[in-house]
């Protein structure tokens, strides 16, 4: 059977998995602890190396029957592998193997994770692979390369601990920082468990409660690092299906952040400013009035005009949710702020209009959704005060239009052929235009 794990085709090396976990359950716990060995090593290969992912999920499945059928000494011997393979010189395969394994033992057998201080020393080991991968980037917003699975892995294990062992981090302010910098590394598994681990801490303190609990939350800064994480990830969206719960679960994040500003300001500044890797408008919430939210509701504000759908849906539901969550007197200053980027989408959908159908599993920007949160704010302003900024948005959108168009000109006048071959890109373009929809309305009819 383990030799035909490493069967030429997949339905093989399937078949033999499958067979192996049906055997593991019958053997009686002697004949299992003494064949131990044999049975693992040839299984971590196997998860390590195959490039099926069913067979992989069939091999994890084979290990968690394994931790499950020993007993304490028994899983001991295989823990003090994992350690090794983790502390060994040889960085790589063998620390996320090891990380991997770990993570489907304390899934497995959190009975013996809480033995003594094997769960602190679990995230101490799975804390310094993560940190090494972590710090190994050169630039925390470039791709990660080869480096991602070990992070994944990392993330992965310290999430089962916190599901059934949460005290064991709960202390670890350090693991947690570590935790936040990775929603903004450039691989979606990465962003997607980091920002679920970050959900679940939320979700455990309230907002108005920060001075109280003392942990993580309570450093002053880690309010704004986790918005402004946030806020870079959802600038890098581009194609989000109906599986990535990303954007979904950023609007919650950003929700509460918005609650904890507004309860707790002075938790969101550090106690030195320091700004090294914000993003790219370079904005601090120690700056300008003081107030963290006018910061936020900036942010979202200039990412809601950004010309990809799921980011604008993302930042239009963040507004609608944040308001719902505070009273009316908080954010009806910062009302212009969301009203611009709503206005914008809603004059685009006026000159293009917006398919709401899904394309692909992808979410579309609709009109309805736009309208929705524009009625929103309108009903919960006031609809003096929501003409007032919305009449302004309008007189500050036409100025800005009306330069463009004046700079415009006068290139046009100083290099009339720049001018001309502009006017045939748009020719080309709108040629292009004509013949697509030619198409797709043929291509409706058939």
């Amino acid at each position: 059977m383990i030799l035909n794990m490493k069967y030429e085709y997949q339905d093989g090396r399937l078949s033999a998995t499958n067979l192996l976990s049906l055997v593991i359950q019958k053997l009686p716990a002697e004949v299992m602890e003494k064949n131990a060995r044999t049975i693992f090593f040839p299984s971590v290969l196997q998860l390590v190396n195959d490039d099926s992912k069913k067979v992989r999920e069939a091999v994890a499945d084979t290990i968690s029957l394994i931790f499950k059928k020993l007993d304490a000494e028994h899983l001991k011997d295989l823990y003090n592998y994992m350690g090794s393979w983790i502390n060994s010189s040889e960085t790589g395969v063998l620390q996320r193997a090891a990380v991997q394994l770990l993570g489907l033992l304390v899934d497995s057998r959190p009975d013996y994770i809480r033995r003594g201080k094997l769960s602190s020393e679990i995230v101490s080991m799975v804390k310094t692979v993560l940190t090494s991968a972590v710090m190994s980037q050169e630039d925390i917003k470039m791709s990660i390369d080869d480096k991602w699975e070990a992070i994944y892995f990392c993330l992965l294990c310290l999430e089962k601990i916190s599901i059934n062992l949460p005290q064991s981090l709960s202390d670890k302010d350090d693991v947690w920082y570590t935790i936040v910098r990775c929603m903004v590394l450039r691989h979606a598994w990465v962003q997607q468990v980091s920002t679920r681990m970050v959900s679940s801490l939320l979700a455990s303190v309230r907002p108005n409660q920060l001075v109280q609990k003392q942990n993580f939350l309570s450093n002053p800064g880690s309010t704004f690092e986790i918005a402004r994480n946030i806020c870079l990830q959802i600038s890098e969206y581009q194609e989000v299906g109906k599986d990535d719960q990303r954007p979904v679960m950023a609007v919650k994040i950003l929700t509460w952040c918005g609650m904890a500003m507004h309860s707790s300001p002075v938790l969101c500044y550090k106690e030195e400013t320091k700004n090294d890797d914000d993003d790219d408008d370079g904005e601090d919430p120690k700056r300008g009035s003081g107030n963290p939210l006018n910061w936020l509701f900036n942010r979202l504000s200039k990412l809601g005009k950004e010309r990809v759908d799921i980011r604008k849906i993302t930042v239009f539901k963040s507004f609608a949710s944040i308001c719902t969550a505070l009273n009316p007197e908080t954010w009806t200053q910062f009302l212009q702020l969301m009203l611009d980027p709503l206005h914008r989408a809603l004059e685009e959908a006026e000159r293009k209009p917006i398919n709401s159908s899904s394309q692909d599993g992808h979410e579309v920007l609709s009109v309805e959704l736009i309208n929705d949160v524009m009625t929103f704010l309108e009903r919960k302003a006031g609809a003096e005060l929501f003409l007032n900024c919305l009449s302004a948005v309008k007189i500050v959108n036409r100025e800005w239009k009306d330069s463009l168009k004046m700079n415009r000109t006068m290139q046009d006048a100083m290099n009339p052929r720049l001018a001309a071959k502009r006017k045939l890109e748009k020719r080309e373009k709108e040629r292009e235009r004509k013949k697509l929809k030619i198409q797709k309305k043929r291509k409706t009819k058939w």
